[in-house]
């Protein structure tokens, strides 16, 4: 689409794509959700919305060099290395569930786990005598050679579904079903245990640890269909599901308690005012174990200060301990924080089970906050540490919308290796249109965008090109050559549309690092969501050429909730691949 197009039969299609592409939202739309999706580019947190970041004693290392988007990582059963992800009420109330993830073994040894949540029959993908997922009793199993399924030193995508509608458990290999078996009417094991990636849990044989790279480890609420599983296999994402980018950095909390504390069994920590306490449920009363009493520690921060460094405090139980009894009250806390409404957020440091927030402060509770800490499902006892933020209720984010701009040429440049190298680039004056919430709209006539970024890594399905790319720069510049937005990109997916016009669509998240409108945008965060190209048909069927088209692109920040539901089917469209065709 070239600078001279003409601007009725441009703006006859803009309005045809947007009608068409909301329509296909809702034909399209899936039930399924992301629930936890663990990328390996260099950390272990969750990108999606819930933020179930994985913690271990023993992690894997990241491969910057093999993996099939970004990074991967690098799992050694000689060194039992494994990831934990926390018991969570979400992964409770599944009922149908897809998990997803590519494996690349080095091999396949003893009874290797690629992830396990619970006992041997909940659920779990382990290698057995043959390739197994195991569902509440029920085994969707490959036969006797894994090595023929997902080969040593092959990268292999494997999903395993849950599917009670349907009454089956499933296994697929690269997008193709290997496995079925009734589940004859069993829906989901409401385990409490801790999911477990690369292991059955900590601690155990050497042979229960996988051994190899992992990589796009994720979990859907729903069933995913053999075509949906096919192009997360491809692209890394599924049409109709939002792919969120990682939780955005939060505004600075006002103040801080972080506790340390023995937990063995179910416990709540009661804080009001300045004092805390202890409330006793089962197995031993905090701080308890072989005849010690070890103190619980306190940490406190108010306005980014610390107040109270890791204070002691060993709280007195009278006699014996039974269900209900309170500890001794602990009344130094400092700050000690006001009677007003607050918003108090949980970071789970450092946990073996579960820990979570079971009453918000508020008048009605004479602003009393209850954390339970919930160590019922292990053996003996364990240090516990987490951390709660307080925010002011009254804080807002600033409603800045978007920024996109029109026709700007692009052009990638291989630079060596079939598909592996390259350099995409995209720039020239443009007009540069910023846009709030409530529809102000303002337009910087002859401003400019660049952007640049290499090419990581590729797939293909058929003769459509699909690239990922990763590190790179980008910045929205006014008509005075001013920077209104820069930022760093941190993933970038393209994708050919099956569609005979010769266009590519695209996706992905930069992080804000400059300009005017660095502190309007919601968050720090954004996401490219619509890059068109205009390519000649067939000159593109795979990332070894070269290639020069025009685009528009749009980039928006990353709303919270509350922002996502003001924006309401706007929300939504947004996250469709857009398609259209474009003047000549």
């Amino acid at each position: 689409m070239k600078a001279g197009t003409n601007i009725l039969a441009r703006g006859f299609w803009v309005r045809f794509s947007i009608v068409c592409m909301m329509i296909g939202v809702f034909a399209v739309m899936s039930h399924a959700e992301l629930e936890a999706k663990y990328s390996f580019d260099g950390n272990f947190g969750d990108s999606s919305v819930h933020g179930f970041a994985a913690t271990s004693t023993r992690p894997p290392t990241f491969n910057i060099t093999d993996a099939k988007f970004g990074a991967s990582a690098d799992f050694e059963s000689s060194n039992r290395l494994f990831l934990e992800v926390a018991q969570n009420s979400m992964f409770s109330s599944l009922e149908d569930m897809t998990v997803a993830m590519w494996v690349k073994p080095e091999s396949w040894e003893g009874r290797s786990r690629i992830f396990q949540k619970g006992g041997d029959w909940d659920w779990r993908l382990v290698e057995e005598g043959g390739l197994k997922f195991d569902y509440n009793g029920r085994s969707a199993r490959v036969g006797s050679s894994t090595s023929m399924v997902a080969p040593i030193g092959q990268w292999t995508h494997l999903a395993a579904v849950v599917d009670t509608g349907s009454d089956v458990v499933k296994l697929f290999a690269n997008g193709t079903e290997v496995a079925s078996e009734p589940l004859q009417g069993r829906g989901i094991d409401d385990t409490t245990s801790p999911l477990f990636i690369g292991a059955k849990m900590d601690n155990n044989d050497m042979g229960d640890y996988f051994d190899g790279l992992m990589d796009e480890f994720s979990i859907y609420s729903d069933v995913l269909t053999s075509t949906q599983i096919t192009e997360l296999m491809n692209t890394n994402t599924v049409s109709g599901i939002p792919f969120p980018p990682p939780p955005p950095p939060q505004q600075s909390p006002n103040a801080s308690i972080e506790i340390s504390a023995l937990i063995d069994g179910r416990d709540q920590l009661i804080i009001r005012d300045g004092t805390l306490q202890w409330e006793h449920w089962d197995m031993e009363a905090v701080g308890r174990h072989m005849g010690q009493n070890v103190p619980t520690t306190i940490t406190t921060t108010l306005d980014d200060q610390v107040v109270m460094d890791h204070v002691d405090w060993t709280p007195e139980w009278d006699g014996q301990v039974r269900r209900g009894d309170r500890s001794s009250v602990f009344t130094g806390l400092i700050p000690e924080f006001p009677e007003v409404d607050q918003t108090v957020q949980l970071a789970l440091l450092d946990v073996r089970r579960e820990a979570s927030i079971v009453q918000h402060p508020s008048m009605g509770n004479d602003y009393t906050l209850i954390v339970e800490f919930n160590d019922n499902s292990a053996g003996s006892s364990d240090m516990y540490t987490l951390r709660l933020d307080y925010y002011d209720q009254e804080w807002k984010p600033v409603p800045l919308h978007s920024v996109g701009v029109l026709d700007v040429a692009v052009a990638f440049t291989p630079s060596g290796g079939a598909y592996g190298l390259g350099v995409l680039t995209a720039g020239g004056q443009a007009d540069v249109t910023v846009r709030d919430v409530d529809g102000q709209q303002t337009t910087y006539v002859g401003g400019a965008f660049e952007m640049t970024t290499s090419l990581a890594s590729r797939n293909t399905s058929g003769s459509l090109a699909v690239g990922e790319f990763l590190g790179g720069s980008m910045v929205f510049r006014d008509s005075n050559q001013a920077d209104l937005l820069a930022g760093d990109l941190i993933e970038l997916t393209l994708y050919e549309l099956d569609d005979d016009w010769g266009m590519l669509s695209g996706r992905g998240l930069f992080k804000v690092t400059g300009g005017s409108l660095e502190h309007d945008f919601v968050e720090s965060y954004g996401e490219v969501f619509q890059m068109l190209f205009d390519i000649p048909p067939g000159d593109l069927d795979d990332f070894s050429s070269g290639f020069t088209g025009f685009t528009d692109i749009t980039i928006i920040p990353t709303p919270e909730p509350a922002t996502m539901a003001m924006l309401g089917v706007g929300a939504l469209a947004v996250v469709r691949l857009r398609k259209r065709r474009v003047g000549k």
